[in-house]
């Protein structure tokens, strides 16, 4: 690695006390190479500026062809007179120079390829006459170059000096004034524009002809059957925590979708002298479900359940919750006993005889309640949401369900054609148009009274 240049060998080992296989740097005091040795740990002067590289060889010459006779060299005119010389500008001093990096090895030179005869002198020509130039032999091939040493450190080139001042450019001449215009001479006026010739009557439209008659239309296709009616379904309800858009006190909500809640599991420690104990009130969205009478048909409750030990029973009990926050009772079904220790679907059915009637304002409530038989205390689950274990309930209120598809539609018969147009009658001609006027004369141009005198008085 070349470290550069350094003025003392106290200087180079200042700038690195320790080095590396390989370092080497150009010291100026002893105008020498000086390395890095490992053995020793030090800097060593080389006591060289470097080899310097082979020259290769060079290729023979080839034979020189012969020489003709040299003909009679004509006159040489005369030189006309030298110029003077300007006067030279200054030249600024050269700086000072530092060291010259050190010339790489030079490499060693080729042999030198074998001489050609040399070819015969033609006889002297005359005094008068030059005879032709003989040609020139082929030059032999030029032997490989030897390769180049490596090269050596670059220097510091001393500061270049000034270069002499130009001598300044001759001032330029005046340009003489330009002479005045004279002035444009006016226009003649223009010419009366003629009158326009009358526009020839046109002639007479001729007859339409009768309109050909249109064609009959054909016979619509017959329009296909109608797919039956599709069942209707009942609505599901599904439980939430949230509590309803319009709240009823503390009541948490069914909607007509899943909830995106985690699974709820909400419990009571009931024993058999408790009777019914609530679990949870839950009620619509206002103005849900929006209908003013539930059909008849089986709801069907799909709850899970589980219990600590024991038996239980669960009660789900419907209500009508009016505008004025009034309840009503429309009915109420228990499961059978449950005696399941892990959450399990519990499923009840209950059919709906006759139709209730309601209030489009009405919603609906449901609450759930929890008894046992046991005399000891147990602890009853009731669990909802989730993607699980998710309590719903099947009702009778109607959502219509989408028609059946309609049958195609048959094919439209063909129109038919219309009739041709008859032709119009020839158009007539059409009027001369008036001679244009003569345009006329343009006036002269006139002369510049000042240019005129300037001409006169040059």
């Amino acid at each position: 690695m070349n470290l550069g240049w350094f003025a003392t060998p106290e200087a180079l080992r200042a700038a690195y006390p320790v080095g590396a296989d390989g370092y080497f740097a150009q010291v100026g005091s002893t105008d020498s190479i000086w390395v890095w040795d490992s053995d020793t740990s030090d800097w060593i002067d080389t006591k060289t500026t470097g080899p310097q590289g082979p020259t290769g060889y060079t290729g023979y010459t080839g034979a020189t062809g012969y020489t003709g006779d040299t003909g009679y060299t004509g006159d040489t005119g005369y030189t006309g007179p030298t110029g003077p010389t300007g006067p030279t500008g200054y030249t600024g001093y050269t700086g000072p120079g530092n060291f010259t990096g050190y010339t790489g090895y030079t490499g060693y030179t080729g042999y030198t390829g074998d001489t050609g005869p040399t070819g015969y002198t033609g006889p002297d020509g005359s005094a008068s006459n030059t005879g032709a130039t003989g040609y020139t032999g082929d030059t032999g091939p030029t032997g490989p170059t030897g390769y180049t040493g490596p090269e050596g450190f670059a220097t510091n080139t001393g500061a270049t000096g000034p270069t002499g001042y130009t001598g300044y450019t001759g001032a330029t001449g005046y340009t003489g004034d330009t002479g005045p215009s004279g002035y444009t001479g006016y226009t003649g006026p223009t010419g009366l524009t003629g009158p326009t010739g009358y526009t020839g009557y046109t002639g007479p439209i001729g007859p339409t002809g009768a309109t050909g008659y249109t064609g009959y239309t054909g016979y619509t296709g017959y329009t296909g059957y109608t797919g039956p009616q599709g069942q209707t379904s009942g609505q599901t309800w599904y439980f939430s925590s949230d509590a309803p858009v319009v709240a009823i006190g503390s009541y948490e909500s069914i909607h007509r979708q899943p909830a995106l809640n985690v699974e709820d599991d909400d419990t009571v420690v009931i024993n058999s002298g408790d009777g019914q104990t609530l679990m949870g009130e839950y009620g619509t969205d206002s103005n849900e479900p929006g209908i003013v009478s539930i059909d008849a048909g089986i709801w069907k409750f799909h709850m899970f359940h589980f219990v600590s030990g024991g038996l239980a029973t669960f009660t789900y009990k419907v209500y009508k919750y009016e505008t004025d926050t009034t309840e009503t009772l429309l009915f109420e079904v228990t499961t059978a006993d449950v005696t399941a220790t892990s959450v399990t679907e519990v499923e009840t059915n209950y059919t709906l005889v006759a139709p209730i009637t309601l209030n489009a304002t009405d919603r609906l409530v449901i609450k759930v309640y929890a008894q046992t038989t046991s005399g000891g205390d147990r602890t009853l689950h009731w669990v909802y949401e989730g993607t699980v274990n998710t309590s719903h309930v099947a009702s009778t209120i109607i959502v219509s369900a989408d028609p059946g598809d309609t049958g195609p539609t048959g094919y439209t018969g063909y129109t038919g054609y219309t009739g041709y147009t008859g032709y119009t009658g020839p158009i007539g001609p059409t009027g001369y148009t008036g001679y244009t006027g003569a345009t006329g004369y343009t006036g002269y141009t006139g002369y510049g009274t000042n240019a005129f005198s300037w001409f006169i008085n040059n």
